[in-house]
């Protein structure tokens, strides 16, 4: 029965199909495989391949949650906030500017950003150098 190819990425799990093992031999010993294996590059351990692309990656995608979390919560917040300012105009009678003091928003999302990158390149990063001594 054909044994799946040992694959360094949860990406490539989903591309790589089942050979035999000879093929497999044979396509890690000369690179040439049944003509679709050509294509394909030999699994490599991904500390030796890239560490730092990964990191990378990994701090990219956690700037763009925590862009798109800090877009979603002023989306919800802004109907409210203006909600309420209409209606306290309306109550009080009296002029009611709504006033968002940014500069403190700037530095919550930037806190956010800094907690969030270090949670989760920080066990990457460590991850990384324990698979590259193994």
């Amino acid at each position: 029965m054909p044994r799946p190819l040992p694959v360094a990425t949860a990406a490539a799990a989903a591309t790589v199909s089942p050979v035999d093992e000879s093929e497999a031999a044979a396509f890690q010993r000369t690179g040439e495989g049944d003509g679709a294996d050509h294509q394909r590059p030999r699994a490599e351990h991904p500390g030796e391949r890239a560490p730092r692309q990964v990191l990378l990656t990994l701090a990219a995608e956690t700037c763009c949650v925590v862009a798109l979390g800090a877009a979603l919560g002023l989306a919800v917040a802004a109907p409210a906030l203006f909600g309420m300012a209409q209606g306290l105009r309306r109550e009080l009678g009296l002029p009611v500017e709504l006033s968002v003091a940014w500069p403190w928003v700037a530095g919550v999302v930037a806190g956010c950003l800094l907690l969030a990158t270090a949670a989760t390149v920080l066990p990457a990063r460590a991850a990384l150098r324990r698979m590259r001594r193994a």
